[in-house]
């Protein structure tokens, strides 16, 4: 306990800022559950961005009186309605970008999750001692953890492994840092440096799914290495989401008639952008025949079908 107190002491004296980037779109309710969450982080300086894309609303409203409530500060960046997430969370990385220090931190959050322990001085402990990398928090949903990250085992199959995805919470190994070759953006620490030297995410090839899994592949390409953190879980609302057949039951028409919206991961055109911007070359005429398939397989098949197939434990499927 001593311990953990000289670490967090030690953190609340360091001048680097710590800035959460977080998009929302007519959510007020999870906006206050994730900033009541933000009342148990002790980091100092922090700062609290929120992309809204539906500026002016309710949510508008929540964040005047939160602004008023926090020894932090709280900024919202206005966006528009007819933009999905990634165009949301540019908003939020370019105005980081425009205002902070290469040497300060951006937490990329999504605002559907919660969290009972101090991320911000657990996931920065962890990525000091690393030096040039991303850390992100393992997820959890109704006491399992579901892909948090993801370990590619054949570029050519697109065989991957998600590690503890499936697992009871409890049954995860408390405090391991498990090396992946990307992570998604639920709650993914990285150096201001990082999208100096990247850039923003791809939002006009992948709107919505997808785009954060490239923005940390492309870090990684840059030298800053992906790496979950089991020390740190988030709970995440896996039904606040898009159109996945692993999230929402749906009948085949309801499947075939969504398969070329934005919002639904199996989208085939998506899924051949993300190959063409993630795959080595070499691989990617073999990667976009298994993501079709995979496509067919969730159009015509459910959730329950396909986890009896293929199985669930560390599977990431298209949550």
């Amino acid at each position: 306990m001593a311990e953990h107190y000289r670490s967090t002491q030690f953190f609340l004296e360091m001048n680097n800022k710590v800035i959460i980037c977080t998009p929302t779109y007519r959510e007020p309710q999870k906006v206050a559950d994730f900033l009541k969450s933000c009342q148990i982080i002790k980091y100092r300086p922090l700062k609290v961005v929120i992309a809204n894309a539906n500026p002016g609303d309710e949510t508008s409203e929540l964040i005047k009186q939160e602004k008023k409530l926090r020894d932090y500060e709280i900024v919202e960046v206005f966006g528009h309605s007819d933009e999905f997430w990634s165009a949301t969370v540019n908003r939020g990385l370019r105005f980081i970008s425009e205002n902070a220090k290469p040497e300060d931190w951006i937490l990329m959050a999504n605002i559907d999750i919660v969290f009972g322990a101090d991320i911000v001085n657990l996931l920065l402990e962890q990525a000091l001692n690393q030096g040039r990398c991303q850390i992100g928090a393992i997820s959890t949903s109704n006491n399992y953890a579901i892909s948090s990250g993801v370990q590619i085992k054949s570029w050519l199959t697109t065989s991957t492994v998600h590690p503890y995805a499936g697992v009871d919470i409890k049954n995860v190994p408390n405090s391991l840092l498990i090396e992946v070759d990307y992570l998604p953006t639920r709650c993914m620490l990285f150096p201001v440096e990082a999208l100096m030297n990247v850039g923003v995410i791809s939002d006009k090839w992948l709107p919505h799914y997808g785009a954060d899994y490239e923005f940390s592949h492309r870090l990684a390409k840059a030298g800053y290495t992906p790496y979950i953190y089991t020390g740190v879980a988030i709970k995440v609302d896996k039904q606040n989401t898009g159109k996945s057949v692993y999230t929402h039951k749906s009948s085949f028409g309801e499947r075939l008639s969504n398969l070329m919206d934005i919002k639904n991961p199996s989208n085939p055109k998506f899924r051949m952008n993300f190959v063409l911007l993630v795959y080595p070359v070499y691989a990617i005429p073999t990667a976009m025949l298994a993501y079709f398939v995979r496509t067919i397989i969730e159009t015509i098949l459910d959730e329950k079908q396909i986890y009896y197939l293929f199985g669930q434990t560390e599977r990431g499927f298209s949550e």
